[in-house]
């Protein structure tokens, strides 16, 4: 995607997203809180499983490029009558769930990584006491990274690393993109001293746009392919307001 436009579509879309968490009762009260989740890729991600080929062949260790993706999230809330909107942060990693090392004496080892910030808004199709359930759309903007470090890295002696400082060196590839998702979101409330929410999204998400080469210093790489975020996921997550409804 042309950086130029980058910044533009993500202002349209942060205009889209707050006008679909809008709540038109004006004798509402809005609710500040935090949301925390974790959620999960259902099934392998093809780019993360090229890569982890790619390196394999190379004599790498990807067990830490995996090829599950997982996000941890910390969210601010505001919560209206029938909708709730977020600004949320996102770190991004991937389990090794069923890794089998090929390589016995690996050169050096990959680990995959992100992080990013971005916005998402629910509404509340079901709203009861207890029960929330409704669509979320949300976008975030992404960093990723792909570092590869030295495969010896427990209990290494000093001498190691002074007459062979390049191998200890990490070398770091770069790529950014912004992803979208679409999830059905189910909640229940109850209470704990404070208001607390704790439900489930299962959803889908897919980049915007992305690049085809990974980024190394002021050049790039030719023959690697770059993570591409598409997935069904499932996400599990808990709400804390700071006032009671």
């Amino acid at each position: 995607m042309p950086r130029q436009y980058t910044f533009f579509i993500l202002f349209y879309l942060l205009g889209f997203t707050t006008c679909f968490a809008q709540d038109t009762t004006t004798m509402f009260r809005p609710k500040i809180g935090f949301r925390f989740a974790v959620d999960k890729g259902v099934a392998t991600n093809t780019s993360l499983a090229s890569m982890q080929a790619a390196l394999q062949q190379l004599n790498v260790n990807t067990k830490q490029v995996g090829g599950f993706p997982m996000h941890s999230i910390a969210a601010l809330l505001l919560d209206n009558k029938k909708s709730y909107g977020e600004i949320r942060f996102v770190s991004t990693r991937s389990s090794s769930d069923g890794y089998q090392e090929v390589n016995l004496n690996p050169v050096s080892r990959a680990k995959f990584y992100g992080y990013g910030f971005g916005f998402t808004g629910t509404r509340k199709i079901i709203n009861t006491k207890r029960f929330i359930v409704g669509p979320t759309f949300g976008y975030d903007l992404m960093w990723y990274r792909l570092d590869f470090l030295s495969a010896d890295y427990n209990n290494v002696p000093i001498k190691n690393v002074v007459q062979n400082q390049a191998a200890y060196t990490p070398t770091t590839l770069y790529d950014a993109n912004m992803t979208m998702h679409l999830a059905v979101d189910a909640e229940v409330r109850f209470r704990i001293i404070r208001e607390f929410q704790t439900g489930a999204r299962f959803g889908y998400q897919f980049p915007l746009g992305t690049s085809k080469q990974w980024r190394l210093n002021d050049g790039t790489i030719s023959d690697l392919a770059t993570y591409r975020a598409n997935m069904f996921f499932l996400q599990i997550n808990l709400m804390y307001f700071l006032s009671k409804y």
